[in-house]
């Protein structure tokens, strides 16, 4: 495994333990805290045309790859997964044309962060997180 992969699956353990996955329960299934984060809004309603495009199965396309994929429903709702477990769970914020912000301890943090999504004018998923690309398709 790779120094950059380490540094992510760190980060991402680390963030993961201190929110509770981002949804309203938590990867473990503990409830995510319900103190107000500054800066962060109630999750706005979405509509299954505004997440159309993300709605399925995106598996990192990296040679080397931890063989982490995420699943996107029509409702807005996903998962970030590796090794069927879940690094995040939540539910996608339309942020443009193909751009998405990932919720965060199941609120929508308002900015553009390390936690966003993008579909490439080639068709595949840019996550921020780990700035890998995702081509959709069957899980492996």
């Amino acid at each position: 495994m790779n120094k950059r992969w380490m540094t992510v699956i760190a980060a991402a353990a680390a963030l993961l333990a201190g929110c509770g996955g981002g949804g309203k329960s938590g990867a473990t299934g503990a409830p995510s805290s319900s103190v107000d984060t500054p800066g962060m809004s109630p999750l706005p309603k979405i509509s299954p045309g505004q997440v159309k495009v993300l709605v399925g199965t995106w598996t990192n396309d990296a040679k080397n790859s931890l063989k982490d994929y995420f699943v996107f429903k029509p409702d807005g709702t996903g998962s970030w997964m590796m090794q069927g477990k879940p690094l995040w769970t939540g539910s996608v914020i339309p942020a443009g044309k193909n751009t998405f912000r990932l919720s965060w301890q199941g609120k929508d943090p308002n900015v553009s962060t390390f936690w966003a999504i993008k579909i490439d004018s080639g068709g595949k998923l840019l996550f921020q997180g780990n700035q890998q690309t995702y081509a959709k398709g069957a899980k492996t």
